[in-house]
């Protein structure tokens, strides 16, 4: 994958402009530090209690100190991209650049408003009259220091399942810690308008009208298609979307990483303004919402979807465990 290995090089060109922060400075004096100096590249060299194949996102699961200085340096729009056996490195945002790798099927792009994405058109080689746009999961490799993390290549072969005509636009979730779970952030508070703009100009591009999209994702990237297919009017289709951070925060000691004031708004208070912006019609939005009583997310999506929205969303239960 190109994110994989965009920053193979990343030690030839982390000479210049690189500072090294402490991971147990405070958030004043780290964010002294950012104003004095606006880094292109951080390095935070590791505790030796730590084994060495440790990174920054590791040590931050288990060190309240080390959990604190990823987070302030999320908040400022620097993202983990690189470990080795002594430090962990971080990027500052906007030098995501387009990143290629030779041979690779897919290349991936950054907008001006730091949305990364890719665009596939119809194997065919038609003119697209559809786009399936796919929203990426949490990685597999989530304690991964490398960006691929921000860009989950979930359902690679989608196109043999989907009419000929169809283009796939691929949108991944650069921001916070392991995700911005499509929403806006504090350093990125205009996020959820540059997602809808990258679809709405890929869409005319093209001449797709917004009823030959649909949104698709599941986990994070249910959350995504549901949130993103509300909010711009479109058809999706939402596999157990995370629609409030209560269990992981409670239960699993904050595993996403979406405290400490990284986000805007909580999941529940984010869905229940766009809830109230859209009204009972949902802005127009067609969405199949697929769950399970087997998942941590099922009260939630109960409580936020099922109760409120049955006349508008369709909901599927899926038995197998």
């Amino acid at each position: 994958m190109a994110l994989t290995n965009c920053f193979t090089n990343l030690k030839m060109q982390m000479t210049n402009n690189i500072i090294d922060i402490d991971h147990r400075a405070s958030p004043n004096e780290i964010g002294k530090t950012l104003t004095e100096n606006n880094p292109e590249y951080i390095r935070v060299p590791h505790s030796l209690e730590y084994p060495k194949d440790t990174n920054l996102l590791l040590m931050a699961r288990r060190d309240i100190q080390a959990k604190t200085c990823i987070t302030e340096l999320a908040k400022s729009g620097y993202y983990l991209c690189d470990a080795n056996d002594d430090s962990s490195k971080l990027i500052r945002s906007d030098l995501i650049k387009t990143t290629q790798t030779t041979g690779a099927a897919e290349k991936f792009r950054t907008t001006r408003r730091e949305v990364i994405y890719s665009f596939q058109r119809p194997q065919t080689g038609v003119k697209p009259k559809r786009m399936l746009v796919v929203l990426s999961s949490i990685h597999t490799e989530f304690n991964s220091p490398k960006l691929h993390r921000y860009f989950m290549q979930n359902f690679r072969k989608v196109q043999d399942y989907i009419p000929h005509d169809t283009a796939i636009l691929r949108i991944g979730d650069l921001g916070g810690i392991v995700g911005s779970f499509y929403m806006n952030t504090t350093h990125r508070p205009k996020n959820e308008f540059a997602i809808q703009k990258l679809i709405r100009w890929k869409m005319k591009e093209h001449d797709i009208g917004p009823d030959a999209v649909v949104l698709y994702g599941a986990s994070k990237g249910g959350t995504a298609a549901l949130y993103h297919g509300i909010k711009g009017g479109y058809r999706y289709i939402s596999v157990d979307p995370i629609v409030s951070d209560d269990y992981y925060v409670k239960n699993l000691s904050d595993a996403h990483f979406t405290t400490g004031g990284i986000f805007q708004r909580t999941k529940d208070a984010a869905f229940e303004r766009l809830f109230n912006k859209s009204g009972r019609t949902l802005n127009g939005s067609k969405g199949t919402v697929i769950c399970s009583e087997s998942s941590e997310q099922f009260p939630y999506i109960h409580k936020s979807l099922i109760q409120n929205f049955q006349d508008r969303i369709t909901f599927f239960k899926a038995l197998d465990p």
